[in-house]
């Protein structure tokens, strides 16, 4: 195992942060997640604040920091049943070949108004 990171993220933090800066979306997530934000309806925050949390928590399993990998090269994406996966580019995948791993891991949760984020890179 290389690394596990975990995030917790508190949903009203990043609807404040989405409403008062409107780059705050084309800075942290790319057109497939904003693409699949919107259809998410009334859970477009809850899932906005999980995504947020998995681009952290990959950041920590990854043994580096934000001003080493932007949160844009870290994409959240899901499979047709929902399950959510990482896809890394640039200095994100960068730093994954780097520690010579070989897979990555996600979970993640909402409730309420927090959202959660697991993380492991092998």
């Amino acid at each position: 195992m290389i690394g596990i990171g975990v995030d917790i993220c508190s949903i009203s933090r990043i609807e404040s942060a989405i409403n008062k800066n409107k780059s705050f979306l084309d800075k942290c997530y790319n057109i497939k997640e904003i693409e699949y934000l919107n259809s998410r309806g009334k859970f477009f925050m809850d899932s906005a604040a999980a995504m947020f949390a998995a681009k952290e928590a990959t950041i920590k399993a990854l043994k580096s920091g934000i001003a080493i990998i932007p949160l844009s090269s870290i994409i959240i994406l899901h499979e047709q049943n929902g399950a959510p996966y990482i896809k890394l580019e640039g200095k994100a995948l960068d730093v994954f070949n780097n520690c010579n791993a070989k897979e990555i891991h996600l979970s993640i949760s909402h409730e309420k108004d927090m959202a959660i984020a697991f993380v492991i890179v092998e």
